[in-house]
């Protein structure tokens, strides 16, 4: 999904609707496979406090399941 979204800004940036269309359409699959669960999480991501306790453990587990995913 982030290199998705990192791919769109370039498209945008490069005025490259068709390409940005085509991305998002992209992530608009993905996020219907990876069902509901994921579509929540995102949601309450945004109005998170990072910079809490939690959050920061939160941010500790994301980092870690990142370094465990092959680029």
């Amino acid at each position: 999904m982030a290199i998705l979204g990192k791919a769109i800004n370039e498209a945008v940036q490069e005025k490259d609707a068709e390409k940005a269309g085509e991305l998002d359409q992209r992530i608009g699959e993905l996020e219907k496979q990876l069902g509901p669960e994921y579509l929540a999480l995102v949601d309450a991501l945004r109005n998170f406090d990072f910079d809490s306790k939690d959050g920061q453990e939160i941010l500790s587990i994301f980092d870690r399941l990142d370094d465990s995913c092959p680029q």
